[in-house]
């Protein structure tokens, strides 16, 4: 896991093809900020955030390097304010990926059965 550290939130990069990024405001309990960003096909070795922090660099052993556009947290929250539900199941297998494993954005909020 390679961290990068930017005010109260920072980053990881993992083995499993993941970058996770979380909430240090309580440093104690660090709390994750929305679902793993997804798309590098190995490890990822190195993370860091822009000088700016709109940008969230990512690298890994497929020697390819990944931009996130970031504040991704207060997307996250932005977007989970103004929805009265996460997507569901069906939906997602439709619309974002049969292949990927659903992830409820939204904890607060119910998925609908259907």
């Amino acid at each position: 896991m390679t961290p990068s550290r930017r005010s109260a939130r920072t980053t990881s990069g993992n083995d499993d093809a993941t970058v996770r990024l979380w909430n240090l405001t309580d440093p104690a309990h660090p709390a994750p900020l929305g679902p793993p960003l997804t798309g590098h096909t190995g490890a990822v070795n190195s993370v860091a955030f822009s000088p700016d922090g709109h940008t969230l660099a990512s690298g890994n052993d497929d020697h390819t390097i990944r931009l996130w556009p970031t504040p991704l947290d207060a997307t996250v929250a932005t977007l989970c304010s103004k929805l009265t539900s996460n997507i569901s199941h069906h939906d997602w297998h439709d619309w974002i990926s049969p292949t990927i494993g659903y992830i409820t954005l939204c904890p607060n909020l119910p998925v609908p059965q259907n």
